[in-house]
Order: C-alpha cells, then sequence, then structure tokens
C-alpha cells in the first residue's frame, strides 16, 4: 500500500531529511513476517504428536472404565 504513495511521502518528509534524502524502499518488519510464518505452518513432527496425544487419550478412557468394572 506505501510503495505507490512513495512520491507522496518523500514530499511530504522532505523537509525532515534534507537536500537530496528521499526514501527508496518500504518493507515490513522483520518481526512481523517471522511471527506470519510461524502462524501458518504446522510442521510434521508437531502433527504426528498431536495426533499420538489424541490416540492416547482415546484409549486411555476405556482402559479406566474397564479397570474400574473390573474392580468391583
Amino acid at each position: 500500500f506505501l510503495d505507490g504513495k512513495l512520491l507522496d511521502i518523500n514530499k511530504d518528509f522532505q523537509p525532515y531529511y534534507g537536500e537530496g534524502g528521499r526514501i527508496l524502499q518500504i518493507r515490513t518488519p522483520e518481526a512481523v513476517t517471522s511471527i506470519k510464518k510461524r502462524g501458518e505452518s504446522l510442521g510434521y513432527t508437531e502433527g504426528a504428536l498431536l495426533a499420538l496425544a489424541f490416540i492416547i487419550i482415546l484409549c486411555c478412557i476405556p482402559a479406566i472404565l474397564v479397570v474400574l468394572v473390573s474392580y468391583r
């Protein structure tokens, strides 16, 4: 959005950075891009661990019920 308005930005900020100074490029900060990358992808290892945890929880509930019923 701001790249299209580079000439307007240079005109507005001309008094602040003096003769011959200008803005060449506008970039997004590194922290914003790293947060976006971190949030959008789930790796194979994390997915496998989540699936394993889900399977373990599903298997533990019937096992606990069997132990409770057979204890009596």
